[in-house]
């Protein structure tokens, strides 16, 4: 198995311990998150940011 499917894997294993934390973004950003959740493939700014995050790191351990 490819370390990048391995990755993948432990992103859908870690799926259900999520935590709450706090971020503190300008305005400019939360409209370009407004702006995103309007397409259907996002529930909320939550999963904008989670899944937005998830693909940097994605990128970054590559």
């Amino acid at each position: 198995m490819s370390k990048r499917n391995k990755r993948k894997r432990k992103w859908e294993e870690d799926k259900m311990t999520k935590q709450k934390i706090s971020i503190t973004l300008d305005e400019e950003m939360i409209k370009i998150i407004e702006t995103v959740l309007k397409d259907a493939q996002f529930r909320n700014r939550s999963h904008v940011i989670e899944y937005s995050l998830k693909k940097f790191l994605e990128k970054k351990l590559d």
